[in-house]
């Protein structure tokens, strides 16, 4: 009853701080102000023991240095330190759990599954109107409805639906080693997720589960285990086809058209990802030399794109938002620090869990193409739990039996 009382509390708490992200605290957001209090804690703890760190949290540190060095390396200086702030979350974390638990790893997995439970339930009362979010959901207007996307604590769609996937995913694989008599709390909860994810009206959830999905089965039991799939494909089908005959607005995402205009151009397909990134490929033709080294920062980014289409946005690819906010040399330590970090969870290896946190990262690669570059506090947290659990052995087994 105690750590019942515990987990509450500590819910309460972290929703709260989502919850209030947007809003300004002396001219600044807090959610960049309690992020960075937490994150300088944190720091000042592993200095304080002396932690070591591996060449992969270097480079993600010089990372987060190098937001600094673009064309606006002096009018927008909170907008490249929120950045860095941002890219910090996932190595910090790493470090703080690795060295906070050493004497204790088997706590880990527990940590992880309450926080994939809570990213969920968290969503609970804005489905039910108990609360309403302070930013605004995918607006839905166009497709014939006065309502908006479900977003929750997490303020924009694409974290949303981004954060709902992994929760439910990471839940999914944890689930087997549950008894029987918790299974049926852990459906729930994954139902739910799935639900809300669909709510967001945000596709690439939907479709980052799906790739999941069909990674995990091949990293797990090889190419042989496509032919299992084909019964979960069909069900699959005939749910969406299902869907696209009940909801009207869900039918018009997938098909890239509105009440407004009921057939896609070549310029809104994928929401018009391919013509942003086009666009991208024109404004970096144009910048300057120094400007493709070094980039023209997030600002001055959003101001090409409002020239150019006229409308203030990423081009939902990183790999493009990175090349434009923070040039040829940002992009390289970006891919060089995911590549470290690829390297690493094949090292460590894990066999009772390598295939899965593999299909989390590739999913992840696949998440980057599809939508811009803003950062996702929570879900580098999971990731972060994700990366020390594969590097023991006897955590996972410890759980099975437990």
């Amino acid at each position: 009853m105690k750590n019942f009382i515990y987990i509450v509390l500590f819910y309460i708490l972290i929703f709260y701080l989502f919850y209030f992200d947007p809003l300004i605290v002396f001219g600044v957001k807090f959610a960049l102000v309690w992020k960075f209090l937490l994150l300088f804690i944190i720091g000042c703890y592993l200095i304080l023991k002396k932690v070591k760190i591996e060449l992969w949290i270097s480079i993600f540190f010089l990372q987060a240095f190098q937001q600094f060095f673009n064309a606006e390396i002096f009018e927008s200086f909170i907008s490249n330190f929120s950045n860095a702030i941002k890219i910090l979350v996932l190595p910090v974390f790493y470090l703080f759990f690795r060295y906070y638990f050493k004497n204790n790893e088997k706590r880990t997995i527990p940590i992880l599954i309450l926080l994939s439970i809570f990213v969920i339930i968290s969503f609970i009362p804005f489905v039910f109107k108990m609360i309403e979010p302070l930013s605004i959901g995918y607006d839905l207007s166009k497709y014939g409805s006065d309502e908006f996307g479900l977003i929750g604590v997490f303020q924009n769609p694409p974290s949303a639906s981004i954060h709902l996937t992994f929760a439910t995913i990471i839940l999914f694989y944890f689930i087997r080693h549950k008894k029987k008599y918790d299974k049926l709390f852990y459906y729930i909860i994954m139902l739910i997720g799935i639900i809300c994810t669909y709510y967001t009206y945000i596709r690439t959830g939907i479709f980052l589960f799906i790739i999941w999905g069909v990674l995990f089965s091949i990293k797990k039991n090889g190419i042989k285990s496509i032919i299992s799939l084909i019964p979960l494909a069909i069900i699959i089908f005939i749910t969406l086809n299902y869907l696209l005959d009940f909801d009207p607005v869900f039918k018009m995402r997938v098909n890239d058209t509105s009440i407004y205009n009921y057939s896609a151009s070549e310029n809104q397909y994928g929401s018009g990802r391919i013509y942003f990134i086009e666009e991208g490929f024109n404004i970096f033709s144009e910048v300057s030399l120094t400007e493709k080294v070094f980039g023209i920062g997030q600002t001055g980014l959003l101001q090409k794109m409002q020239e150019k289409i006229g409308l203030s946005l990423f081009t939902h690819n990183v790999f493009m938002d990175k090349l434009l906010s923070v040039g040829i040399l940002g992009l390289l330590i970006f891919i060089y620090s995911w590549w470290l970090l690829y390297r690493k969870i094949m090292r460590d290896k894990n066999k009772n869990f390598n295939y899965f946190i593999v299909s989390i990262f590739i999913t992840n690669l696949f998440r980057f193409s599809l939508q811009p570059d803003i950062y996702y506090y929570l879900l580098d947290v999971l990731f972060a739990l994700l990366i020390v659990i594969n590097e023991k052995e006897n955590l996972l087994l410890f759980y099975k039996n437990k």
